[in-house]
């Protein structure tokens, strides 16, 4: 909706972007302070094998961010306890949509 008092285009939430904010963003963006990423230290091989909390571990097949074998395998190793699966044709992006069916049957019996 227009304003006839600022003379610009109004969204329900607020004023809209204007074009020059638009043409600036990349630069905003670039030039903003980042946040620091926090990463929980990795837990010792002795903790996790003592680890009593029922632990699941989903790896998608086509992940480029882990090995899924090596990552099946160190899971087994260090989890004695823990649930291992591996879908097949999911990839690390994909893996909420790629089988959703699958996903939420392996979730439920898990959780139940």
């Amino acid at each position: 909706m227009h304003s006839r008092a600022t003379g610009r285009n109004e969204t329900v939430c607020g004023p809209s972007l204007s074009r020059s904010r638009l043409v600036r963003l990349p630069h905003i963006s670039a030039t903003a302070r980042r946040s620091k990423v926090v990463a929980m230290r990795r837990p010792k091989a002795r903790a996790l094998a003592t680890c009593t909390v029922p632990t699941l571990v989903l790896l998608a097949e086509q992940s480029r961010a882990h090995h899924p074998r090596r990552a099946a395998a160190a899971a087994r190793r260090l989890l004695p306890g823990a649930g291992v699966v591996t879908l097949r044709g999911a990839s690390h992006h994909s893996l909420p949509t790629e089988q959703p069916a699958e996903l939420n049957r392996l979730l439920t019996e898990f959780l139940a």
